[in-house]
């Protein structure tokens, strides 16, 4: 995995010994931080039976990209810095070297990636099994706020102002999530919230100040 990301980090500047270092210190702290949020999706999931599928579905499996190199397992979400991941994934596996070689469409479209859907039963239990996964989730409001910039952005940058494009997360601030979504009809807010609820339970996301007690 270090020589994975020193391809990303070659043009920095950054000495591979001082990555390396930062790198395991990070992933040390992380670790624990992982295992509280998977007990945490444990004990939320197992108050919800409802949402057991009995399985992994195909449409889940082909969300699933995997890399042979370095043994991981990626899970995507669009509008979770989906394509982001997906440039890192196309670097770690070698198809390109820089971000700035990928084009728009290549990255989801012709990335050169496999699907776990593309394998067969035995095989994607096997990478299931002995692969690392990970996948990245997001504050559900902030994700359908983004959604719906992408699709419509001519007619919400004309009604919502927006962070400037150097902040990373330009639909994740609260008070502009708040400022989009408040005067929304209270009917139309709660039938989101009853969407959503569960999504904020289980991962532990707090309940927006603009939702009122349905």
């Amino acid at each position: 995995m270090i020589a994975g990301l020193n391809l990303l980090f070659k043009d920095t500047g950054i000495r591979t010994d001082e990555m390396k270092g930062s790198v395991e210190d990070f992933m040390s702290a992380q670790s624990e931080v992982n295992r509280l949020r998977r007990e945490l999706i444990l004990q939320k999931c197992a108050k919800h039976p409802e949402l057991n599928q009995g399985g992994i579905t195909h449409n889940t499996y082909r969300h699933i990209y995997f890399s042979d190199k370095h043994k991981l397992l990626y899970c995507f979400i669009p509008k979770v810095g989906c394509s982001n991941w997906k440039r890192v994934m196309m670097i770690l596996n070698g198809s390109k070297n820089k971000i700035s070689e990928m084009l728009p469409n290549e990255v989801h479209e012709y990335n050169g990636m496999k699907r776990l859907a593309e394998l067969s039963g035995t095989e994607q239990q096997q990478k299931l099994q002995t692969y690392k996964k990970f996948v990245y989730v997001r504050n559900p409001f902030g994700r359908l706020l983004s959604a719906f910039n992408n699709k419509f952005g001519d007619v919400v940058d004309s009604l919502v102002e927006y962070p400037s494009k150097s902040n990373s997360h330009p639909t994740n601030s609260s008070a502009k999530m708040e400022k989009a979504f408040q005067d929304l009809p209270k009917d139309n807010l709660q039938k989101l919230w009853k969407i959503y609820e569960k999504d904020f339970e289980i991962f532990d996301y707090p309940k927006p100040d603009f939702i009122e007690e349905y």
